[in-house]
């Protein structure tokens, strides 16, 4: 199993982890596997997700007022 280290995590977001965890009855690393998971796995993120809920809402995607990226990309390597 792999193993991860993470370093300069924001001390808020840990409180928030340690505090998850115990009222889970986790230890700090299981927790932190359970949130990844479902963050990593939540459908709500998705592509079709947004598609659907604008669908639902009856919002029409408008992408006319976005600049083509091959353009931005090439000014940004011309900087």
């Amino acid at each position: 199993m792999a193993a991860l280290q993470v370093r300069n995590m924001p001390d808020d977001l840990y409180k928030k982890l340690v505090l998850m965890a115990k009222k889970d009855h986790r230890s700090i690393a299981q927790e932190t596997i359970v949130v990844l998971s479902a963050a990593l796995n939540n459908p709500a993120h998705t592509k079709e997700r947004r598609q659907a809920l604008m669908k639902k809402w009856k919002i029409k995607p408008n992408t006319s007022h976005y600049e083509d990226p091959v353009t931005l990309i090439r000014a940004d390597r011309d900087r």
